[in-house]
């Protein structure tokens, strides 16, 4: 049995790391992101990352919460993955700010984020003024025309932490939310095993009591 958990486990991890292979493909492709081979395996590492990250602690939460419950805490919990990211809403007008820095999420972006433009360090030109834009400082009169790097990350607070704390910062989760899961269902299996026990030690007693049913009859007979 175990032989064939393990066979399982690694054909979908597999499966798994083919599908994000071809999507990877068809975004860099469609989005015409980088020539630079760099920028491809930078991004497909972080996508591997990602689908690590959130397996574990979706195992986790299948571990520990139960079956009629485990779908709601899954909502609530992409809800406050999307909400702290700092994209729909800044993360300084929300009741608890630190929270960012405990969603997987904003690491993924910054990783991406730095597979995508910090390794080429390219410059993109400006629209047209009159549109409105988001860096007035390049955009607007007096600027350069030409949005760097650095304004992209100070606009989404991409720099608040480093790459390395990211990479960090993943990986401790990753552990983490792996191990919390193998407890649970060591504790699980364990609750399971006593029940069991107590299941085949209640059963010779019964055979035994019907057995002297027989007997009393047999007498009475």
């Amino acid at each position: 049995r175990r032989a064939d958990a393990v066979t399982e486990t690694t054909s979908r991890r597999w499966r798994a790391a083919a599908r994000n292979l071809i999507s990877t493909q068809i975004f860099y492709v469609l989005a015409g992101v980088s020539s630079n081979p760099a920028v491809w395996f930078a991004l497909y590492a972080v996508l591997v990352a990602s689908f690590l990250t959130f397996q574990s602690i979706g195992l986790m939460f299948s571990a520990g919460v139960s079956g009629e419950n485990v779908v709601t805490v899954a909502m609530i919990y992409v809800t406050y993955v999307f909400l702290f990211t700092g994209l729909f809403v800044p993360v300084s007008q929300t009741a608890v700010p630190w929270a960012v820095y405990a969603n997987p999420l904003i690491y993924i972006l910054k990783l991406s984020a730095d597979a995508i433009f910090g390794i080429d360090r390219k410059k993109f030109k400006c629209g047209n003024p009159d549109d409105g834009t988001l860096f007035p400082d390049s955009c607007d009169a007096g600027g350069d025309g030409k949005i760097s790097v650095n304004d992209i990350y100070e606009e989404y607070h991409l720099d608040r932490f480093t790459t390395g704390q990211a990479i960090v910062a993943l990986f401790v989760m990753f552990v983490v939310a792996r191990s919390v899961a193998y407890l649970l269902l060591r504790r699980r299996m364990k609750q399971k095993e006593r029940e069991l026990m107590r299941y085949q030690d209640a059963t010779p007693t019964a055979e035994e009591e019907s057995k002297e049913d027989v007997a009393v009859a047999g007498e009475k007979a």
